[in-house]
């Protein structure tokens, strides 16, 4: 469907089939009730389970070339704690914008604090964050 949906943009969009994680690898894709979809995501591998390509953000614009990230929409569905508190100095620091939901309270520490060094100011609009990076003048 993602594909579908990009087809308009050509080269503008790529479409990366794989989870967003705070380093490149695999994860295991696993039943988890306590989540809306009732999927999430592990880095321990176990028989039978449906494995998923992992990508990190600071990998992804290795790959792409970009100089920065103007808008980030982040719905990774309870990820946010390990995507925002291991490393994410390099690409917050390239990323303008960023619209996400956060699924805990532990989740939003690692994202407030990470963040707020990086000169974000929040906002909220219903389930949704908003982090833009102020810019001086």
């Amino acid at each position: 469907m993602l594909q579908t949906n990009c087809a308009p943009y050509g080269q503008r969009a790529r479409v990366i089939n794989g989870a967003l994680w705070f380093e490149d690898g695999e994860l295991d894709l696993v039943f988890d009730p306590l989540t809306p979809t009732g999927n999430s995501v592990t880095d321990q591998r176990s028989s039978g389970s449906s494995g998923c390509p992992a990508f990190s953000l600071n990998g992804i614009l290795e790959q792409s070339g970009a100089a920065e990230i103007d808008i980030l929409k982040v719905d990774i569905e309870g990820a946010e704690l390990q995507v925002f508190s291991e490393n994410p100095d390099p690409w917050l620091s390239r990323t303008r914008c960023i619209t996400m939901e956060i699924h805990s309270p532990e989740a939003y520490a690692a994202v407030h604090a990470a963040t707020q060094r990086h000169g974000f100011v929040r906002r909220r609009y219903r389930e949704l964050f908003i982090f833009l990076k102020k810019h001086p003048k």
